[in-house]
């Protein structure tokens, strides 16, 4: 017996464009079955006595309850001895129910075939994965950027999927396929959207990720709750670099995962057949590349944005670990903090009360800064020609020698890479982090440690690693920061001098760093005598 709902599915499979033995595959009728509902149009009604049951009648409810808990029939029984009182067995809900669960899976292949004009959008999502990184098992969490009509793909790993890991991985995917979509797709993650009513499709966004999509200019997308498949494009492109880029696959370090993503971004994925559209995801962005919106130089967003922060007993504000000062009477009052590409504008009660020229820095940069990392290109050219060089070079060559930093297109500013971002500006990682009381941390302020406090420091580290690994459940993810910004690997924790001497090196370069930044070294605290 053919139920009208399963003629409506064959009928719409049929309008989606589906041949008859595509359909007849999927819904497992007979071929004549389905050619005969398509040439009739719709259903033929005939007689089929049926027994009363305990669910005639709840028909409207039982189908509004199965989509709500997204096709799940023993949450739907629940629901019913719950707000019913009917008590049934498993298997009388799931016949009940079986026409909307076929109905589920149809409409959501049929969303898949939806295509997009070149530039219309962008789908982006995480997924994660037990990665074996330094002979450890680590969850890492894949942040995936799909160009809907190329189908090109960035991928980027991050430790968590918070809102700046969505943001960053976001602009990167930006900047590497030089242009912006007119709309990007997102799910209902926590960190973007704050509630998506299911009735009245009203969304209500994160302020934050309201504000990074105005900087950008593009407009925002939430798939409808339970609707996951409407971005079916990054869903499969998850599963793709889950199953392709790092299945079965080992690294030595995080850094060694990251190396690993961009070569297969540019040696797999750009040039992988697609077999239903034709031709390479690298091809069909010859067409979409002109259709996206220009970066038009645009700083990222986390240099460019509204803050509020209170004044400290120090006269100062902190922004990006970085800290202003303010005048003193001020001290305990909140300010707001505009960035702005190149300054920072300190306002309280609608007035300026700081304002600080941060380009004004580039004066004091000098280019032989990254001239070692383009030492072949210059050899031989006139001094006059030799910063202009090393500024195109920068840029050219960012991603692949990673140079501390390139220019702005304007020159007004410098963008330092992300890898040396994470590597030099540790201020909340838990390797940079000691328990200490209260008072010997306000004394330090933000001087440098004595080197005695040096080796003390790395023992601790150690010691804490090696008794909380088999108890403490976030471990895992607090040794992830230790690979990804040290570049340390699980063997280290099996050798107490090479890890204390590896650690000891790292922190010796980050205080020469420092010293030379103009912090004050030699620290040392005097407990304060009665």
């Amino acid at each position: 017996m053919v139920l009208p709902s399963e003629v409506e599915d064959i009928l719409l499979l049929s309008s989606a464009g589906w041949p008859v033995k595509a359909i007849v595959r999927q819904l497992g009728f007979s071929r004549n079955t389905v050619k005969r509902y398509i040439a009739a149009g719709g259903f033929v009604e005939y007689k089929n006595p049926q027994r009363p049951g305990l669910l005639d009648g709840l028909g409207g409810w039982l189908e509004e309850q199965f989509k709500l808990h997204r096709g799940n029939a023993e949450v739907v029984r629940q629901e019913l001895i719950a707000k019913k009182k009917i008590h049934v067995s498993l298997r009388t809900v799931e016949r009940a129910v079986g026409t909307w669960r076929k109905d589920l899976a149809v409409r959501g292949l049929a969303t898949t075939r939806y295509e997009t004009k070149p530039g219309e959008q962008a789908q982006i999502d995480f997924g994660e994965r037990q990665v074996n990184i330094g002979g450890e098992m680590v969850k890492v969490h894949l942040f995936v950027f799909v160009l809907g009509f190329s189908r090109r793909i960035y991928v980027q790993v991050f430790a968590d999927q918070r809102l700046e890991s969505w943001l960053k991985g976001t602009e990167n995917a930006f900047r590497r396929f030089s242009g912006v979509p007119a709309a990007v797709l997102t799910d209902n993650a926590k960190a973007l959207v704050i509630s998506h009513d299911i009735h009245t499709r009203e969304v209500v966004y994160n302020p934050v990720f309201v504000a990074f999509s105005r900087h950008w200019g593009f407009d925002r997308r939430s798939c409808a709750p339970y609707r996951a498949r409407t971005k079916g494009k990054v869903e499969s492109a998850v599963g793709y670099v889950k199953n392709n880029a790092l299945a079965g696959r080992e690294f030595d370090s995080w850094q060694a995962l990251e190396i690993h993503l961009d070569w297969w971004m540019d040696q797999i994925a750009d040039q992988r057949v697609l077999q239903e559209l034709g031709g390479t995801p690298l091809e069909r962005f010859e067409l979409e590349v002109e259709a996206l919106k220009s970066l038009a130089c645009r700083p990222d967003f986390l240099r460019e944005r509204e803050l509020s922060r209170k004044v400290h007993s120090d006269l100062c504000v902190e922004v990006d670990t970085n800290h202003y000062s303010v005048p003193w009477k001020h001290i305990g009052e909140s300010v707001s903090i505009g960035v702005r590409s190149g300054q920072i504008v300190i306002t309280h009660a609608g007035k300026v009360r700081s304002h600080i020229e941060t380009t004004r820095l580039l004066r004091f940069v000098p280019f032989r800064l990254i001239r070692p990392f383009f030492v072949a290109e210059v050899a031989g050219l006139p001094d006059a020609k030799v910063n202009r060089r090393i500024v195109e070079l920068a840029s050219a060559e960012f991603q692949a020698r990673k140079p501390l930093y390139q220019f702005t297109n304007d020159g007004g500013a410098l963008i330092l890479h992300h890898d040396w971002i994470a590597y030099l500006v540790a201020h909340d990682r838990v390797w940079n982090l000691i328990p200490e009381d209260k008072a010997v941390n306000s004394a330090k302020s933000d001087s440098l440690p004595s080197d005695k406090y040096l080796r003390p420091f790395v023992e601790t580290h150690f010691d804490a690693l090696v008794l909380t690994r088999e108890s403490f459940p976030g471990w895992t993810s607090v040794w992830a920061m230790y690979q990804e910004d040290l570049g340390f690997s699980t063997s280290l924790l099996t050798d107490r001098p090479k890890f204390l001497s590896a650690f000891e090196d790292a922190l010796a370069r980050q205080l020469v760093i420092a010293t030379r930044q103009g912090f004050r070294s030699g620290w040392t605290y005097q407990q304060a005598t009665k």
